[in-house]
């Protein structure tokens, strides 16, 4: 939350029972604990945005443009 100063950096939603973390590379496909947990491995999008990445309907370049 913090690294994403509490909001979603697509809509500006900042109401945490709207935001969901969404993980780049998924838990399942992590090698460690230390990948699965890192800041650059995840996302703080609104639910909206966060059900368009996980089903591959929107993504993002290295630079964090859709």
């Amino acid at each position: 939350m913090e690294y994403w100063n509490g909001s979603c950096p697509l809509s500006g939603i900042s109401s945490h029972q709207l935001l969901k973390a969404s993980h780049i590379i998924p838990w399942s496909h992590c090698d460690s604990d230390a990948q699965r947990l890192d800041v650059y491995n995840g996302l703080l999008l609104s639910a909206l945005w966060d059900a368009a990445f996980d089903s591959g309907l929107i993504t993002f370049d290295f630079d964090g443009k859709s």
